[in-house]
C-alpha cells in the first residue's frame, strides 16, 4: 500500500512540475537609454570619483568642466546604427538653479555607428561661470529624444543633473 500511494504521489508530483508554466514575460528587445539616468534621483557632479581609479563623472579641460553623458543600446538584437537628440528641461527642483543656457554647451545629436552599442558626449559648462556662482547648486535635466532604428527605454531617458559648485570647485583646488 505504501508503495502504491508513494507511486501516485510521485506521478501526482511529476505532473504538477511539468504542468506549470513561468509566466513572467522578460523582455529581450533592444532599447536605447541614457546610462547615467539610472544613477539615483539625480546625477551629482562631483561624485566620489578619483583621478588614481579613473572614475570620475567629469573632467576639467581649458576653462570648461566637461560632465560626462552618453547613450546606449540594450538587448539581444544585432546592432545596427541609431542616433538620439539632445534636449534640456527648463524646470529646476527645488534648492537648485537651472543652469542657464549661456553657461553651457551640448550636442543637439549623438549617432551611434553600425555594430556599436553606445557612444559619448558632455555636457560642457563654462568654469569661469560657475566659479562667479560658487555657492550655488545647479540643476539640468539632459533628455533623449528622437531615437531612430529601436525604441526607447523610457525610464531612463532623462538625466538630472546636479552640479554642486562649491563641492567641485574644492575638490578639484580651484580658487
Amino acid at each position: 500500500m505504501k508503495k502504491i500511494l508513494y507511486s501516485l504521489f510521485t506521478i501526482a508530483l511529476v505532473y504538477v512540475c511539468i504542468s506549470c508554466t513561468d509566466e513572467r514575460k522578460v523582455d529581450v528587445t533592444s532599447k536605447v537609454y541614457m546610462p547615467q539616468a539610472n544613477y539615483g534621483v539625480t546625477y551629482v557632479v562631483p561624485n566620489n570619483g578619483n583621478d588614481l581609479q579613473n572614475n570620475k563623472n567629469y573632467e576639467i579641460a581649458g576653462n570648461k568642466v566637461k560632465v560626462y553623458l552618453g547613450v546606449y543600446c540594450s538587448g539581444l538584437d544585432a546592432l545596427k546604427g541609431y542616433s538620439v537628440d539632445i534636449v534640456t528641461g527648463n524646470t529646476a527642483i527645488e534648492g537648485t538653479t537651472l543652469l542657464p543656457a549661456s553657461a553651457y554647451t551640448l550636442p543637439l545629436k549623438v549617432t551611434v555607428e553600425n555594430g556599436k552599442r553606445e557612444n559619448y558626449f558632455n555636457l560642457e559648462i563654462d568654469l569661469d561661470f560657475l566659479k562667479n556662482n560658487r555657492t550655488k547648486v545647479f540643476y539640468l535635466p539632459v533628455s533623449i529624444t528622437n531615437v531612430t532604428n529601436y525604441l526607447f527605454n523610457d525610464n531612463l531617458t532623462t538625466t538630472k543633473v546636479l552640479i554642486k559648485t562649491s563641492e567641485l570647485l574644492i575638490k578639484e583646488n580651484i580658487e
